[in-house]
């Protein structure tokens, strides 16, 4: 079960394998390793495995650069800085530099500005593709 609570503590039965692949950078055999399991794979925990190692990586490359070029100060802003995991784990373990953290309100990502430049794009054009176009974030936008 996803969150099987132990003295005020989650458990999350993933974890250990999610820390396994994105440690190594195989995170694509990921998948491959659930598929040869025989059991039922619970989603809810998946995902909150993968979110706990996600965040757990995150602050500990943050901690081991600050560390490696002296910084006096740690700075998390956008869509990620939004994520209450990340956000107690940053406050819990960055405690020798300052750390600073945009209002929850102020940490959005991109999605609303991608709406709305492509809502332009339509009205200029007046049509959509053909929906072939892979994504990339390198794209120039046209004014």
């Amino acid at each position: 079960m996803i969150w099987e609570k132990q003295k005020n503590k989650f458990h999350y039965s993933w974890h250990k394998h999610m820390q396994k692949f994105i440690e190594s950078e195989e995170c694509d055999e990921i998948f491959a390793y659930l598929k040869q399991r025989k059991e039922e794979i619970n989603i809810p925990d998946l995902c909150a495995s993968f979110q706990e190692t996600v965040t757990e990586v995150l602050v500990n490359k943050s901690i081991k650069a600050i560390d490696e070029f002296d910084a006096k100060m740690f700075i998390i802003a956008g869509g990620v800085a939004a994520n209450k995991g990340l956000r107690t784990k940053i406050n819990e373990r960055i405690t020798h530099v300052k750390v600073v953290v945009p209002e929850f309100r102020y940490c959005t990502d991109n999605a609303a500005m991608i709406g709305v430049a492509g809502y332009y794009q339509y009205q200029k054009q007046q049509q959509t593709d053909d929906m072939t176009l892979n994504g990339s974030s390198r794209l120039k936008m046209e004014a």
